[in-house]
């Protein structure tokens, strides 16, 4: 019941988009898309994801990468919405613009991870994100 109110409150923000798409989107964002099984699921879907994702399904516009958790303990989480599997490299930089914590990534169609490590002090960041000839440039904060 609780997927099912969640579902149409993601249909209203985009009332445009089939039954279809809005059961994809809450796939896609879903915590085991990756590994779904028959006991599990896809998982708890993420909300805010989903309507990202239909809403550039039905508007035709791709929404920018989301990182979460934000802040974050040891390890980020890249949501591309695009669904495309292209390197992904990432540089992480403190308020000075010193260079922190280096990566390349493969992504999985629709996510990534990156565990930067527990080397990295508490703080605030910003995260530049390369993918596909693009660049973002994100805020995140470290815990402790």
């Amino acid at each position: 019941p609780i997927v099912a109110g969640a579902a149409a409150c993601l249909w209203s923000t985009v009332p445009n988009a089939t039954a279809q798409e809005v059961i994809k989107a809450l796939e896609i964002s879903a915590s085991h898309y990756y590994q779904h099984n028959p006991r599990i699921g896809y998982g708890i879907p993420n909300i805010d994801f989903a309507r990202q994702y239909l809403s550039a399904v039905v508007d035709g516009e791709l929404p920018e990468i989301v990182v979460y958790p934000n802040p974050f303990p040891d390890y980020i989480t890249l949501f591309l919405p695009d669904g495309e599997s292209l390197p992904i490299h990432l540089e992480l930089r403190d308020l000075y613009q010193r260079t922190v914590a280096t990566a390349t990534l493969e992504s999985k169609r629709y996510k990534a991870l990156w565990a930067p490590g527990e080397t990295i002090a508490a703080g605030t960041y910003f995260l530049y994100i390369e993918r596909g000839g693009r660049m973002q440039v994100l805020r995140v904060t470290k815990l402790l």
